[in-house]
């Protein structure tokens, strides 16, 4: 398996090739139109020290893993210097088998040993797919071959550790990918989704008197001088026209004129002066006011009775 030239250029001239490469009608689907694949692809060869095309070709990222085909991790193991025989038996009923064997290099004296049957494949649920109903020999032999590189020689394999077909791609006899694109999994039920919070609504002023506002009435009234009940709403009644039977009654705008009416009262030198000045005042508009009333009253009935004469 010999390298090409590529992988030693530069990440522009790797990007300007693999450009080129995707335009082939002859790559498979998962390469064509794609150079970022192709890429990946080159990429992994220079990694596990194949050619480009070898790599295209061999191979296959299946839900964003990569996967070789058992020809290629038999070879890569061989390369490493392992020695791997894989060979398919029956058994007494004419059943295939699926055995391959690995002895390392390093260690000559134990053999790796993994062995498929078609009741282990049924157990894996793997018996189903028309691929295996076709070509059980060679699915059996495959993923023996797989399973026995993971567990002898996994360093070799550079994360290369299953078949297309152990991932979920549909296959061909010899193990190239039918359709690229595994099957997708299905998709975890999702939490329903959570709708934004409501923004609060735009006061309008008749809430509640808040806290804070009873907090600050508090203070204006005790800097005035006024600490008893009656006489309190006696003056909020003067100088605001609010009429009501507790402080905790008043709503926000409400509670905002009071306090807007307060304020000055307490910056005063004499703040109890103030007041006293700002409620004659107040009790002096509210005569003026119902002396109008009255003789506004006395214009009328006079032409009524004017009227009535005539």
């Amino acid at each position: 398996m010999g390298t090409d030239i590529i992988p030693a250029a530069s990440l522009p001239e790797k990007m300007t090739y693999a450009q080129a490469l995707a335009e082939s009608g002859l790559l498979p689907a998962q390469y064509r139109k794609q150079p970022a694949n192709v890429l990946y692809a080159l990429e992994y060869g220079a990694t596990i020290g194949i050619g480009t095309m070898a790599a295209i070709t061999g191979v296959h990222v299946i839900e964003g893993k990569p996967s070789a085909s058992a020809g290629l991790i038999s070879a890569l193991v061989r390369r490493a210097g392992h020695k791997l025989r894989q060979r398919i038996e029956h058994d007494e009923q004419g059943r295939p088998i699926g055995i391959c064997e690995i002895v390392r290099c390093d260690d000559p004296d134990y053999t790796y040993r993994s062995v498929w049957t078609l009741e282990r494949a049924a157990r894996a649920k793997l018996t189903g797919k028309d691929v295996w109903q076709k070509y059980p020999e060679a699915m059996l032999k495959a993923r023996a071959i797989t399973e026995c590189a993971r567990d002898a020689c996994e360093e070799v394999l550079f994360g290369l550790h299953y078949t297309p077909e152990e991932l979920g791609a549909e296959v061909a006899e010899d193990g190239t990918v039918v359709i690229t694109d595994a099957p997708q999994r299905p998709t975890p039920p999702q939490p329903a989704a959570v709708p934004p919070p409501t923004p609060p609504a735009e006061p309008t002023g008749d809430e509640p008197i808040t806290k804070e506002m009873l907090h600050v009435l508090a203070g204006q009234f005790t800097t005035l001088g006024v600490a008893d009940r009656d006489e309190g709403l006696m003056t909020i009644a003067l100088l605001t026209d609010i009429k009501v039977d507790s402080t905790k009654a008043l709503t926000v705008a409400q509670a905002r004129k009071l306090i807007d009416v307060l304020d000055p009262l307490t910056k005063a030198d004499d703040p109890s002066a103030a007041l006293t000045g700002a409620i004659e005042k107040a009790i002096e508009a509210m005569r003026a006011e119902q002396a109008d009333d009255v003789l506004d009253g006395q214009i009328v009935t006079d032409h009524e009775e004017h009227d009535a004469a005539a």
